[in-house]
């Protein structure tokens, strides 16, 4: 390798390298003129989405100074153990460090898709990176000031056994802080995914978070005056013995309370599965059947199982985004039907579907009730490469039937959905 290259136009495998030269740094992106890629600069996320090229190095064990490429995939660096000062690469995918065991200061890369440092123990101060997916520190014990980065994906530090105060990160996915056992006040994250606090046994008043996901107390045993967080899945509380009056939370998934002893007056909390008690007990609790949930006034609202943050509304239709994530797209709900899509028409499209969809299903079919290729999958749940094979097999070109006419063909070759569709007919 006697040259450095300045630009490579697709992925570049390097598997057996094990030592770069100096000076050795990399374009690795999609080649466009120069007066065009200048022109693209603002926009260079989208030009790495499109230009997918990664480069491998999983074999390099060190790095020299100044190697600072420009990848718009990712970048694997399997084997390097140590960072060399000033290395701040940008990767449009993902950054594969996980045998790195110590950052230098001023290390804050810019990485559009995961950042693996599974070795890393501790974090320099001003670590602050931009995650667009997940953020692995695994192996890290400790948090220094001002750690609160904001991650696209999932935040892992199940190690951590402490936060400091003024940890409040945005995390799109999940964020692991199993080994936490107590939290500091005003600690209240936003996260996307799911928070997972298996080891904490006491929460501080105030404590509310707003969790897209699962919200995992299951060490807790007892609740503070007010507690009432924002859960879009599930809510384990098993070891908690005694409620508080006023707690009645919303819950998307189950809430778990196999340790109750008793129920307060009022306590009527809104689940979208079930509510785990313990056997004697009973509870008179609203269970939504897919009907919109919404939390904090609507800032916040579940349908389909989708937690999502409102941007705006306007009548039924919502500007949403999830957590940690700035795509918009749009829901457009009744409060029972819901449909999601990336533009307001279509999220309109797939509402009246869905509606048109779930009336065919217990709607009766007559004799002269017309079936057609949709009509039938909607009523049966048939899939449309079945039903186009089974039209093949059986020398089917008509593209609808009669009731009457379809039957016999259907109980000839015994197709798929017969005895659903039998269950709808009246003649």
């Amino acid at each position: 390798m006697a040259s450095t290259l300045p630009s490579v136009g697709d992925s570049l495998d390097l598997d057996s390298v094990t030592t770069l030269p100096d000076g050795f740094n990399l374009v690795v992106l999609f080649v466009l003129p120069r007066p065009l890629y200048r022109w693209l600069q603002p926009y260079r996320w989208w030009l790495f989405g499109f230009a997918k090229r990664a480069l491998r190095l999983p074999l390099a064990t060190s790095l020299p100074d100044g190697f600072n490429p420009t990848v718009g995939d990712s970048l694997y660096l399997d084997s390097v153990t140590t960072l060399p000062d000033g290395f701040n690469p940008t990767v449009g995918g993902s950054l594969y460090l996980q045998s790195v065991t110590t950052l230098p200061d001023g290390f804050n890369p810019t990485v559009g898709g995961s950042l693996y440092l599974r070795s890393v123990t501790s974090l320099p101060d001003g670590f602050n990176p931009t995650v667009g997916d997940s953020l692995d520190l695994y192996s890290v014990t400790t948090l220094p000031d001002g750690f609160n980065p904001t991650v696209g994906g999932s935040l892992d530090l199940r190690s951590v056994a402490s936060l400091p105060d003024g940890f409040n990160p945005t995390v799109g996915g999940s964020l692991y802080l199993d080994s936490v056992t107590t939290l500091p006040d005003g600690f209240n994250p936003t996260v996307g995914g799911s928070l997972y606090l298996d080891s904490v046994t006491t929460l501080p008043d105030g404590f509310n978070p707003t969790v897209g996901g699962s919200l995992d107390l299951r060490s807790v045993t007892s609740l503070p005056d007010g507690f009432n967080p924002t859960v879009g899945g599930s809510l384990y509380l098993q070891s908690v013995t005694t409620l508080p009056d006023g707690f009645n939370p919303t819950v998307g998934g189950s809430l778990n309370l196999l340790s109750v002893t008793s129920l307060p007056d009022g306590f009527n909390p809104t689940v979208g599965d079930s509510l785990d008690l313990r056997s004697g007990l009973k509870s008179n609790y609203t269970k939504y059947n897919n009907e919109l949930l919404l939390w904090q006034d609507g800032k916040y609202i579940s349908a389909d199982y989708i937690f999502t943050e409102v941007i705006s509304k306007k009548g039924n239709l919502y500007t949403g985004k999830k957590i940690g994530n700035d795509k918009i797209f749009y829901l457009y709900s009744d409060g029972k039907y819901h449909a999601h899509g990336d533009t307001p028409e279509k999220a309109k499209e797939d509402y009246r579907f869905k509606k048109i969809a779930e009336k065919l299903k217990k709607e009766p079919i007559k004799e002269d009730t017309i079936i057609t290729i949709q009509y039938y999958r909607i009523i049966t749940g048939a899939c449309e490469s079945g039903v186009k094979m089974w039209m093949q097999e059986n020398g089917i070109t008509k593209t609808e039937y009669k009731a009457s006419e379809l039957l016999p063909l259907l109980k000839k070759t015994n197709a798929y959905g017969l005895r659903r569709f039998l269950e709808l007919i009246t003649f």
